[in-house]
Parts: C-alpha cells; sequence; structure tokens
C-alpha cells in the first residue's frame, strides 16, 4: 500500500500523475497519490484538475496562501492514509516503465530508499545550462557512489519511507527559505540510525531554472546554510561547509571576502554565460558563504 505525495508551486502536473497512475494500476497495489500545490496561479490549477478528472484515488488541494517545502511535505505525510510515503518533486519526469515496481520491492518499514536524479541528454537552452550542467555533474550520481556516504547523499527530490520514519522523523519546518531541507533530514536520518538505502531508479529533473534564477536560488541556500552553520545544525560531511571550515581554521575568511568583493561581477558574467564553469560556480558559492562570516 502506497501513497504518492507530491508538493508543487504553479507546476502542472498532469502528465507526471498520468504516468504514475498507469504504472500504479498495472502492479495491483493498493495506492493514492496527493498533490499539493503552493501556488497560486489559478490557470495551473484549473490545468491539474481538468487532467486528473474522473481518476480514482488521486487528491489535489491548493493553498490560497504559500508554505515553505518542508510544511507541505509533512501536511501530505499526514495525510496520507497507506504505510509507504513515496514523496517526488512536481517537476519531475519518469525514467523507467518499472518505477513503481522497483520501489515496491525494495520497501522497508526501517530503511529510508532513495532513487536518485537524473537529467536528460538533449541540451536545453543556454539561459537554463546553469542548472542542467550543475544537475548533470552534482546531482546525477551513481547509486553506487552515493551509498559510499548515503545520509550526505540523501534527496527528497525522489525517495521512498514508512510512515512510521517520517512522522518521528519530519522535514525541519523551521527552513522557510530555498535550500538544505534535505541536508537536515539526512542528517536526522543519520543521528537516529535510520539506513538510507540508495538503488537505481530516478526521475528525469525536468524543471529547468533560467540561470539567473538557479543563481539567486543558490545565494538563498548558501544564506539558508550559514544559518544552520551558526546554529550548530550541520558538520563537515556538508561539502561547502568543510571547504568554508579549513578557510576559518586558516583565519583567511576575511581575505576570502575581499576576493570575493573584487570577483564577484567577473564571476557571475562568467556563470551566466552559455558556457557556465561549474568549477567557479562552486568557488562562487564558497566564497560568498565566507561574505556572510557565520
Amino acid at each position: 500500500m502506497i501513497s504518492v505525495l507530491i508538493s508543487s508551486f504553479n507546476t502542472d502536473v498532469s502528465i507526471l500523475v498520468r504516468d504514475l497512475s498507469h504504472q500504479l494500476k498495472s502492479v495491483h497495489s493498493v495506492w493514492e497519490i496527493l498533490i499539493h500545490d503552493n501556488g497560486t496561479d489559478e490557470l495551473v490549477r484549473k490545468t491539474v484538475r481538468e487532467g486528473i478528472v474522473n481518476q480514482d484515488y488521486i487528491r489535489y488541494y491548493s493553498n490560497e496562501t504559500s508554505s515553505s517545502r518542508s510544511a507541505s511535505r509533512n501536511w501530505l505525510a499526514k495525510k496520507a492514509q497507506y504505510e509507504y510515503l513515496l514523496f517526488m518533486d512536481a517537476d519531475a519526469g519518469m525514467v523507467s516503465e518499472n518505477f513503481i515496481s522497483l520501489y515496491l520491492q525494495s520497501a522497508s518499514k526501517e530503511k529510508v530508499i532513495v532513487g536518485g536524479t537524473a537529467y536528460r541528454l538533449l541540451r536545453p537552452k543556454d539561459d537554463q545550462l546553469l542548472r542542467w550542467k550543475y544537475g548533470r555533474l552534482r546531482e546525477a550520481i551513481p547509486a553506487s557512489k552515493r551509498n559510499q556516504s548515503p545520509w550526505n547523499s540523501f534527496s527528497s527530490f525522489n525517495f521512498l519511507i514508512h510512515k512510521d520514519i517520517a512522522m518521528k522523523i519530519p522535514f525541519d519546518e523551521s527552513i522557510q527559505e530555498y535550500g538544505h531541507e534535505d541536508t537536515l533530514l539526512g542528517m536526522e536520518f543519520k543521528n537516529w540510525c535510520i539506513p538510507v538505502i540508495h538503488i537505481a531508479n530516478p526521475l528525469f529533473h525536468d524543471g529547468l531554472d533560467n540561470s539567473r534564477v538557479f543563481l539567486e536560488k543558490s545565494r538563498t541556500a548558501v544564506r539558508t546554510l550559514a544559518l544552520l552553520i551558526q546554529k550548530g545544525k550541520v558538520d563537515e560531511d556538508i561539502t561547502l561547509f568543510r571547504y568554508y571550515h579549513y578557510i576559518k581554521k586558516a583565519r583567511l575568511v576575511l581575505f576570502m571576502r575581499w576576493i570575493f568583493s573584487l570577483s564577484k561581477p567577473l564571476l557571475e558574467k562568467q556563470i551566466l554565460s552559455s558556457q557556465p564553469s561549474i568549477q567557479l560556480f562552486d568557488l562562487y558559492r564558497l566564497l560568498y558563504l565566507c561574505s556572510l562570516k557565520p
């Protein structure tokens, strides 16, 4: 018995729901799909409602006011009526026709199962290249490699969890802005000694932000990380924090802040170009974290 939970923000999930429904019906399991839309775009709501009309076991909820991604996911988990919860983002696309059956074969009451993220091979438009290249290099990681650091590699984009665990270890709703809810949840699983198992069962990440939007989201995520560092909620399993910690121990934070003030325009110009360097993007985020001096 499985509840598929999709947290959305002004995203048309009709095709995703259609593909999921087809697979769920074919495995002869008891199931439901719950969608929670945090957005306020009435046209998107109308499109989704029309796309799922007359389909049993599918429920669509929408908010007049937006809530955080963590709050939305926790709300869906409480609404779900079945024992296994399959979380996924709304901008996902199906990779395999065996997606549901692979998860059901791997389901465990004691473990969290993470399927992974994939990106399409077709090169997107130039103004989406930063997000696409970053995803392919930093997120589309084989399960064998993710299992080498299972908690640190946790991603909420696509994972299966027993409801008892989800109720005991919910998403941290203190994170109101973009970024690092995955980080905290993975660390909580580690603290509670909940095994995280990575399998080769990805979804495509199809919702590619344009480069300027992704850059601003990344800056927001760095600010979120800075707050978590101040609160002592993260450790050196987080790569960006680990490098920041080295710099801080060497007493070079102010120097790096100065470097950032000088290099910021040039770095942003390169990052937003038609040939973005992900290595320079990593450097930009590290320098920005130093500029915040958490």
